[in-house]
């Protein structure tokens, strides 16, 4: 086995485990939505606008962004590695 084909291997196996990053991240933001709505909802208007004036909706969305650049990252990598796989030639001559 080529070092650029082990090369291409593992860089499409750190592109998976980005994407998994990214996806855990975007589902544990998913939660912490949920919860705040919750949080917002026991005490009417007055708990939004709290929760708004920690600043948790802008945290979220820079959170959101982050795990969407992982996912994009991943997708990246992913195809980096399978253009390195394929362009690995094993029949070309070695040199001595």
């Amino acid at each position: 086995m080529s070092t650029k084909k082990i090369v291409g291997i593992v860089v499409a196996v750190i592109g998976v485990i980005l994407i998994a990053i990214g996806g855990f991240s975007l589902n544990d933001i998913a939660v912490a939505e949920q919860q705040a709505q919750a949080l917002g909802g026991l005490f009417g208007g007055a708990g939004n606008d709290l929760l708004g004036g920690l600043g948790l909706d802008a945290a979220l969305e820079a959170q959101k962004n982050k795990a969407y650049g992982f996912i994009v990252f991943g997708i990246a990598s992913i195809v980096g590695g399978a253009f390195l796989i394929k362009t690995s030639d094993e029949s070309a001559p070695k040199q001595a």
